[in-house]
């Protein structure tokens, strides 16, 4: 089976980040299977060789390219990673009642349509699933969920690396991501402070958040370190994770947030925003927070904090979120999507 795999444009072009690296894992996986994939190159992809398009993400620049494909009668696959900004009801609304001509086309039009050409759409999460079907009418037959993974190496990291380095010696809460807005990185600093707790924060930021970079190091005093991106493949990263007695994630959403994922199979304790679909990977093992309550998130780093650590967690998310078992899982819709059937979940 021939694949190509459709991002953002072209990873050079993309700021790499989670639906990147699943594309990535994906595909290194799928070739361990035996399928012949690869990236699409708009200058080197000969599409009449490919059986299945994988798109990942809603992105309106693919739309001609997804036309095309489907013109061909290839099968698209359609990973959304979706979560709306705005009212979920807003959406369904300009989505059922928007016209599609090219005068009044808008993202939310754009979305719909990528969707109604996809053959199968394969989100990340039951609440991604819930959001599709209730803004775009997405049947029950035509979605499949596939979860996120992480890489069995986390599990194995190093804590001395990390803390050596960085001369670390006490327990300290960590934060692995960019520093912006919609990552609520101010409110993490906050509850820190508060609670009188050591954070690491691990990131870079866009030029466009400056204001709002400038606004978290204020918030912060030595309490806080900020350390800049670690290259995801090294072992320093998972040194990071392991070094850590708790990983937080305060965003607005996750669907559900790799680095959650790498820190809880690293063996940190997790809390995570409640929003977004978190709760399907970490089940009763994590603690979840509201993103917009600064007494919740408080509330819940310091139980967390204060909690002994639960290898459980840990065993739960090598056992079920490893990517070679989510190539699996992709490979087998590929089949049936080829197969043309297409199975009630």
């Amino acid at each position: 089976m021939r694949v190509v795999m459709v991002g953002n444009s072209t990873l050079a072009k993309a700021q790499f980040g989670g639906r990147e690296l699943q594309m990535i894992r994906t595909m290194h996986e799928l070739e361990n299977l035996g399928l012949d994939v690869q990236l699409y190159n708009e200058w080197e992809t000969d599409l009449k060789a490919v059986d299945v398009v994988h798109v990942f993400g809603l992105d309106p620049e693919n739309i001609r390219l997804i036309r095309f494909a489907k013109n061909m009668g290839l099968k698209i696959v359609l990973s959304s990673v979706f979560y709306p900004l705005q009212s979920p009801n807003l959406w369904r609304l300009v989505s059922k009642f928007w016209p599609s001509h090219k005068l009044f086309r808008n993202h939310i039009v754009d979305k719909r349509e990528i969707i109604k050409l996809a053959d199968i759409i394969a989100p990340n999460t039951t609440v991604e699933k819930r959001m599709l079907k209730h803004i775009f009418n997405v049947s029950e037959n035509d979605c499949k969920i596939i979860a996120n993974g992480v890489e069995e190496r986390f599990s194995n990291g190093d804590a001395r690396i990390f803390r050596d380095k960085y001369g670390i010696s006490n327990n300290f809460m960590l934060y692995v991501g960019r520093i912006e807005p919609r990552k609520n990185t101010d409110k993490l600093i906050y509850a820190a402070e508060e609670l009188k707790i050591p954070l690491v924060i691990v990131g870079s930021f866009n030029h466009e958040y400056a204001d709002y970079v400038k606004k978290c190091k204020n918030l912060a005093s030595e309490n806080t370190r900020f350390i800049e991106s670690i290259p995801h493949s090294s072992a320093e990263l998972a040194s990071a994770y392991t070094a850590s007695s708790l990983f937080v994630l305060p965003s607005f959403y996750e669907t559900p947030g790799l680095s959650a994922l790498e820190a809880a199979a690293a063996g940190a304790k997790v809390v995570v925003t409640k929003v977004g679909g978190a709760e399907d990977y970490f089940g009763d093992f994590a603690w979840y927070i509201d993103p917009n309550d600064e007494m919740d998130i408080k509330e819940k780093i310091k139980r967390a904090w204060e909690s002994k650590g639960n290898s459980r967690l840990k065993e739960h998310i090598i056992k079920n979120y490893n990517w070679r078992k989510i190539a699996q899982d992709t490979k087998v819709i590929y089949e049936e999507v080829c197969a043309n059937i297409k199975r009630a979940i």
